[in-house]
């Protein structure tokens, strides 16, 4: 299980890869960011296990004399994977032990409206009757859904236009933190870097990007200390051991996901003719983004 601890911290694609991999199969293998392979089924049924025991350990503080078998499970998967991606996730989730006629796979999207129309309902913030139209947005840290909605007369959801998207999650922005670290300082001295700075340097970032918004200012990231002592940077980049960062840069980090991001969107919207749009809906984590809300708006 420490192996299996070591994955979850230092790779966040491993989703990417049953989206990306024609050849999926039981044998297909991932790597982490320091080139180590394990088995992508072993991943995948790992972290699945600890949440259902996570949960069934949760649920039986409340309910003492509660039966696994009385629990269904719901696996959200997203909308781009294709069957033998979603065969692998269920194949995942059996060998974590899940039976599978007590497992439903849904799709993100579809969940994410779901929760928002009866979240609505119950705050009162969105006029959720019969005939509202909303196109809702999933944003998380690898892929992005896209759906468009519209409530029935019974309340439940009629679907306009079928989901869509593609890879534009918030792994693009690291992705792009990344490609500006090897200008900077070169591919040879990021391929060097320990492990644990690698994994400090991520993390560091991740805050960071939370943070960014629409503001002109400037933005500071800690730097491990080899990078700091080979560092040649120009006068004022390096600042108490940080590396600064000018909010052109920050914001350039999100272009390519975003713009991919609006693109999809404008196609979906133009395809609809008739069907005018209530809302649009942002959900997931990536969804949080300042540079992103202001991009769609």
């Amino acid at each position: 299980m420490e192996q299996l601890n070591q994955w979850f911290v230092e790779d966040e694609r491993f989703k990417l890869t049953l989206y990306k991999n024609e050849n999926l199969n039981e044998k297909t293998k991932i790597r982490d960011c320091t080139d180590k392979e394990m088995l992508a089924i072993e991943v995948f049924s790992g972290g699945i296990r600890y949440l259902k025991v996570h949960l069934i350990t949760h649920f039986k503080e409340r309910i003492p004399h509660l039966r696994e078998a009385d629990i269904h499970w719901v696996l959200t998967v997203p909308a781009i994977w294709d069957e033998a991606a979603k065969k692998f996730m269920r194949k995942s989730a059996e060998k974590a032990g899940i039976p599978g006629n007590q497992l439903t796979l849904a799709l993100e999207p579809e969940s994410a409206a779901l929760y928002c129309q009866l979240g609505a309902h119950r705050s009162g913030l969105l006029p959720v009757q019969p005939g509202f139209k909303f196109l809702l947005l999933d944003c998380g840290g690898g892929t992005v859904d896209i759906t468009v909605h519209e409530v029935r007369l019974d309340n439940s959801l009629k679907e306009i236009h079928r989901a869509s998207g593609g890879p534009w999650g918030g792994i693009k922005v690291d992705d792009a933190f990344q490609e500006h670290l090897l200008e900077l300082f070169g591919f040879e001295r990021i391929a060097s870097l320990p492990k644990h700075d690698v994994i400090e340097l991520e993390r560091s970032f991740e805050l960071l990007k939370k943070n960014v918004n629409t503001e002109d200012k400037n933005y500071y990231i800690q730097l491990p200390l080899t990078l700091r002592q080979s560092a040649d940077l120009d006068p004022g980049t390096l600042v108490a051991g940080k590396l600064r960062l000018n909010s052109k840069v920050v914001k350039g980090f999100f272009q390519r996901p975003a713009e991919n991001i609006c693109r999809k969107i404008q196609e979906i919207l133009l395809s609809l003719k008739h069907h005018d749009l209530d809302t649009i809906l942002l959900v997931g984590g990536f969804a949080e983004s300042k540079v992103l809300q202001e991009k769609v708006q």
